[in-house]
This record gives structure tokens, sequence and C-alpha cells, in this order.
């Protein structure tokens, strides 16, 4: 009997797969636990219809974040912060403070999880920051750390 599983299961399939299972474990098992329904003609458009509206979502996603990075690549972003002896900063330039100047000066919207830093910002100088979004869009932005 062919069916279409509505959630995943262990050691036969993933959601939405389309698959050919003996009668009685797809009647006893798998339709009346609701984890499949059988594959009429019209279970099987609704789930080719669901498939395309998912991935017309992902394109959508995906153009949104590469307009996104397009508008904040290779800029830059100057923070200015008070410092004590030795050039040491009080505190440290975190990702939520990058993010949150990032989408003031661009007027986008990013958030800290999507701010990679290669290590902690406690003193002045120059750093990059890769920015890494959904659907693999990722983009580098420049920072300025100067003193007050």
């Amino acid at each position: 009997m062919k069916v279409i599983l509505t959630n995943d299961v262990k050691g036969t399939g993933k959601k939405g797969d389309t698959l050919e299972v003996k009668e009685s474990y797809a009647r006893n098992v798998l339709i009346k636990k609701g984890l499949a329904v059988e594959a009429s003609n019209q279970n099987l458009n609704e789930l080719k219809n669901k498939q395309s509206s998912n991935q017309h979502k992902l394109d959508l996603e995906k153009a949104a974040n590469e307009a996104i990075a397009e508008k904040i690549k290779d800029k830059e972003i100057a923070f200015v912060v008070k410092a004590g002896q030795g050039g040491k900063l009080f505190g440290s330039v975190t990702p939520a403070h990058i993010a949150e100047e990032i989408n003031k000066t661009f007027d986008v919207n990013i958030t800290k999880k999507n701010v990679v830093l290669r290590s902690e910002i406690k003193n002045f100088g120059d750093y990059t920051a890769t920015i890494k979004m959904s659907q693999g869009v990722t983009c580098t932005v420049k920072i300025k750390v100067s003193e007050n």
C-alpha cells in the first residue's frame, strides 16, 4: 500500500515521504496513529502543493537575505568607547552591540545570533565580523573601535 508520511517515523522515513509499505502496517500502525495518510491522487496533489509553497517561501527568504547582505557587505561600523589603563575597554563590544548598530545604521533586521566574531573585542582597533543568515547567505562587515 502506498502512503504519505505526515510525521517522521524512525526506521521508516521522514515527513512528506511517499512509501510503499505492507497494507497491515499502513492500516494498523501508520494511519491509525496519524503518522501517515493513504497516497490518493488528492493527497499527492496536496503534498506537491505544500512542497512548492515551502520552496517558494525559502526562495523569498533567501532573496530577502541576499538584499540585506548586499546592503551591508564590506561596510564599516564605528564604535567609540571608554577605556581604562593600557587601552583595555570597559567591557567589550559584543555581537548584540554590533547587530543593534547595523540595524540602526543600515535599516535592516538582523539578530545577535547572526553575528559571528573570530575573537572577543576588548581592545581598540579594526576587526571583521561575519554576518551569517539563513539559506547560506553570508557577508562581512568591518568594525572600528576607537577611544572616546
